[in-house]
């Protein structure tokens, strides 16, 4: 049996299998189970740690630290709050050489010796390098928080019409003190002395008709940096924020949307903007490869798609930029430092399911026409990761192992589930006005509150700083309580109860939940219930398409062309599995096991030592007769 000696790994974030089939040729092709709740930052820790969220520590979306007022939470993607140890920790202990390519929950950097590009999350909540988010500078009304311009004749000529473009940084909030911890401050932009940066965009008539755009760095276009017509996109353009330590430069890049010939309806798009430098290690690499294809886009459009800024085709050519720049930037890296193992996310099937996928699948979408289009923008996008593997696929050998992986699946959905309305209505929880007007929960009466995807927390004396339920038998009486209005409850708009478990902390162990860092109440949906993925269990199938358990396609070495695998294997048998295949240290904290039944042979390892053994014994018996015939004392 030949063993890999060299790693691919591609986490497809959200893709269904179902999708997928067609893109696997040889090796093994199959699903697993996604712990427990199915979402992003939580599954993809326990990918690469081999281990349950109890484990890691990853136990949501975001994370809630005991003793902490219960409506504070932290990134579940900072590596920080990770109590696990990754595989690619353990593969440069083995003396591996690893690069990771935007992989989410995977920044700040834990690797010692390797190559990292950004690896923060898909929101702009959880990227903790942007400067500031996707735009749309737009003459019209009606479109959610874009940036209203108003074109003037530039110094009283008509035929030249200008308008500033100003780009607002974040502000440092809830980002920067929740998302990320500010004792990481140092693997995080700081914003607090940024000052807003314009540019400015010029409209030139010819003969009383507005063709194209200018966008200049000041407001004399000759200074111009982009001549673009409608539907065009600008070359990527750095632009420069003040500061109190001096510039910080960004690249943002335009697309020309709408452009009226009289100027009255204009829609331009600006991309988020990332820094120069920072998002990389070592950070001088980041203005290497900004050099050399492009500027990086973290966020492909997920922002103007959602509020309408832009439409589906430029949401795609977003997704393919993406693609196409993590793909040449990976095989330029891993050739220029020969590295041994490449991890690599694309988050373009999660986007594209969160907007598309209600509409593409009949259970939810009747309408066969639109359902058609809607499915050819979903295999459009799933297209453009088969593109990126195929690149990827060019630096395979003999001696390299191929996996690629999702962490989720997706479903169509028909109803939301307020559970803080539930509480409400039964008056475990308690809102009231604040000094602004503002609806905040009143902690003096409050019993329970829901957070994040799947649990409720009890506010307990002790434990809570505004607690007021006394532990014990007050504390289990409410429990109950919550436990029989959950499963009890039907859905106005549908007549279903819509939730399949409800338990207690204790008893969540089934779900790899344990430890300090879960509700005292863990609760799921059924199928159809919900929203894309989250609060649904990993064996959910609903619709045509619906599916959340997770992607596997490995071939290579030591794989078995064909297998299947076991109908009961889980994300966290992955790593394990690598990890034996490449003859490196399973994670330290790895909770899951090796998937034999991919392997060519089971006990490949096992002859291979007892093969190593049998020539070295061999070798022992040679230099002992040699030693003897020369008479070597």
């Amino acid at each position: 049996m030949e063993f890999p000696e060299k790693l691919i790994l591609i986490g497809v974030d959200g893709a269904i299998p179902e999708f997928t089939q067609r893109m696997m040729k040889q090796g093994v092709f199959g699903s697993v189970l996604s712990p427990y709740p199915t979402v992003t930052p939580n599954n993809w820790t326990s990918l690469v740690t081999g281990a349950w969220a109890g484990t890691t520590g990853i136990t949501d979306y975001h994370i809630h630290h005991p003793g902490e007022p219960l409506n504070v939470i932290y990134s579940g993607f900072n590596t920080r709050e990770c109590r696990a140890e990754y595989l690619w920790n353990a593969a440069e202990r083995a003396g591996k050489k690893v690069l990771l390519m935007k992989f989410s929950a995977s920044w700040p950097p834990t690797i010692k010796r390797g190559i990292q590009v950004d690896g923060c999350g898909p929101n702009w909540t959880d990227e903790v390098h942007e400067i500031c988010g996707e735009n749309l500078f737009t003459t019209m009304k009606g479109y959610p928080l874009s940036s209203l311009i108003k074109f003037k004749p530039l110094d009283d000529v008509k035929d030249v019409l200008v308008a500033p473009l100003e780009f607002k940084p974040h502000f440092q909030f809830i980002r920067r003190i929740q998302a990320y911890h500010t004792t990481f401050s140092s693997f995080v932009l700081n914003l607090d002395s940024v000052k807003s940066a314009t540019l400015y965009a010029f409209l030139v008539s010819e003969d009383g008709v507005y063709k194209h755009l200018i966008i200049s760095k000041s407001k004399s276009m000759e200074e111009s940096v982009g001549k673009l017509s409608e539907g065009e996109w600008s070359d990527w353009i750095k632009i420069t924020f003040a500061t109190e330590k001096g510039g910080l430069e960004g690249m943002v890049r335009f697309k020309l949307i709408e452009l009226s010939e009289d100027a009255e309806r204009f829609r331009l798009y600006a991309t988020h903007i990332m820094p120069v430098k920072g998002w990389t290690m070592p950070e001088s690499l980041g203005p290497e490869l900004l050099e050399m294809f492009g500027g990086f886009v973290e966020r492909p459009g997920w922002d103007g798609r959602t509020r309408g800024w832009i439409d589906d085709e430029t949401f795609l050519e977003l997704v393919e930029y993406q693609n196409r720049w993590m793909a040449e930037a990976s095989c330029y890296l891993m050739k220029k430092y020969n590295c041994d193992a490449l991890f690599l996310q694309t988050h373009g099937p999660d986007y594209a399911h969160h907007l598309y996928l209600n509409n593409a699948d009949p259970v939810t979408n009747p309408d066969e026409k639109s359902r058609e289009y809607y499915c050819r923008v979903l295999e459009e996008v799933y297209r453009s990761v088969d593109r990126l593997v195929g690149r990827i696929s060019e630096l395979m050998d003999e001696k390299t192992l191929m996996v690629i992986v999702s962490d989720h699946g997706a479903q169509p959905f028909i109803a939301h589930i307020n559970v803080w309305q539930i509480l409400i209505d039964a008056g475990l929880l308690c809102m009231k006005k604040d000094e602004k007007g503002n609806m905040v929960i009143d902690w003096s009466k409050t019993k329970a509150v829901p957070q994040r995807n799947c649990y409720i927390y009890v506010n307990l004396k002790g434990r809570d700083p505004q607690g007021i339920v006394e532990p014990g038998e007050e504390y289990e009486r409410v429990r109950d309580k919550i436990i029989d209005l959950l499963m009890d409850y039907r859905d106005e708009k549908t007549g279903k109860k819509p939730f399949s478990l409800v338990l207690k902390k204790e008893d969540a162990t089934i779900l790899g939940l344990y430890g300090d860092r879960i509700g005292d109440i863990i609760y799921a949906v059924n199928p159809g219930f919900g929203h894309s993925h989250g609060q649904q269990l990993s064996t959910v199938k609903f619709g045509v398409f619906g599916s959340m358990s997770c992607l596997l396609v490995m071939a290579g070495p030591g794989i078995k062309k064909g297998a299947t695998i076991k109908p009961i294997r889980w994300l966290i048998d992955i790593a394990p599995t690598i990890a034996y295949l490449l003859d490196i240290p399973v994670p330290r904290n790895a909770d899951g096991a090796i998937m034999y039944e991919i392997l060519e042979d089971p006990d490949g390892r096992l002859k291979e030592k007892e093969a190593l053994k049998r020539e070295l014994e061999n070798w022992k018996n040679a230099y002992e007769k040699m030693q003897g015939l020369i008479h070597i004392a």
